[in-house]
């Protein structure tokens, strides 16, 4: 995954070897309280924090995802909404 900066044409990739818990991407959430972006992966979903450029925490099916493959991912206050293969899963922001 490669990520643009619009303002400065800055690019960083994200890749297995970064964290990033698959190579195949299917959403990616900003929350706009942290910045954090959630990745949706076909490994699960990764929390990337942009800003210091690290992994926050992966979460996938050992976590407690129904599946491997997230599909999306729907903001509810404090928890996102997960979809999934297999179901669909509700994680809280703070505590993963």
């Amino acid at each position: 995954m490669v990520l643009l900066n619009i303002r400065t044409g800055e690019t960083e990739e994200i890749n297995l070897n970064a964290g990033l818990t698959g190579n195949s991407v299917y959403y990616i959430y900003t929350d706009p309280e942290t910045g954090y972006y959630w990745i949706a992966t076909l490994g699960g979903i990764t929390v990337y924090d942009l800003s210091n450029r690290i992994v926050i925490r992966r979460i996938t099916e050992e976590n407690g995802l129904p599946s491997h493959m997230v599909y999306s991912l729907l903001p509810n206050r404090d928890a996102l909404w997960v979809s999934t293969t297999k179901g669909i899963a509700s994680i809280d922001k703070e505590r993963f």
